[in-house]
């Protein structure tokens, strides 16, 4: 297994970990909190899809995901 990928992977899943929790608390708040938890879960989407793209950047490079499928005899 690729070792970038098992590193990208892991940053993908704690970006989307991070999202989903500023999305909780956005739907928790009002008035001016929901303001500042709003943004915070804007950015916390971005650096999500930027993990997302980080990941598909490095699978079409070099090609992981297709090399794991033949080494597991898929």
């Amino acid at each position: 297994m690729c070792s970038l990928r098992t590193k990208l992977e892991e940053k993908q899943a704690a970006a989307e970990l991070a999202y989903r929790n500023a999305v909780s608390l956005m739907k928790q708040t009002r008035g001016k909190e929901f303001e500042r938890a709003w943004r915070l879960a804007e950015l916390r989407r971005e650096s999500f899809q930027r993990a997302n793209q980080a990941l598909q950047d490095h699978d079409q490079e070099h090609l992981c995901r297709a090399r794991e499928a033949v080494a597991a005899g898929y």
